[in-house]
């Protein structure tokens, strides 16, 4: 599942691909939780207009959405590290965190953010 921020991130890059109209509408009406009448009245337009550039507004961002694997990213604060795409992280994964002993990641939040906290347990 990919990280609140993250998705923050990928939402405000595909309204990138929106005309400005459209991009108005669909915040009005999703994140603001406006009605048609509403949006309309905000945009000095009737329902049908803002009912339509909603539908387009949605279309085009299925269009542009990620592929779900881009979305999984693992960084390595305070190391430079960062891991993009499932496979990528999985390989590194697989390679540094398969050692001796059992692994623990505990959820926490981290700047606000959902994150993870590794703890290793080492058996003897």
């Amino acid at each position: 599942m990919a990280a609140r921020g993250s998705l923050r991130l990928a939402f405000v890059a595909a309204l990138q691909h929106l005309p400005a109209r459209r991009r108005a509408v669909l915040i009005l009406w999703d994140v603001s939780a406006s009605r048609a009448p509403e949006v309309a009245s905000l945009l000095g337009t009737s329902t049908v207009p803002v009912k339509s550039s909603l539908q387009r507004a949605r279309a085009r961002l299925d269009e542009v959405a990620p592929d779900e694997d881009l979305v999984v990213e693992l960084e390595m604060p305070p190391h430079l590290e960062w891991f993009s795409g499932k496979k990528d992280v999985l390989r590194f994964l697989g390679a540094r965190v398969h050692e001796k002993g059992t692994l623990r990641m505990p959820p926490t939040r981290a700047n606000g953010q959902p994150a993870d906290a590794w703890m290793r347990e080492v058996l003897s």
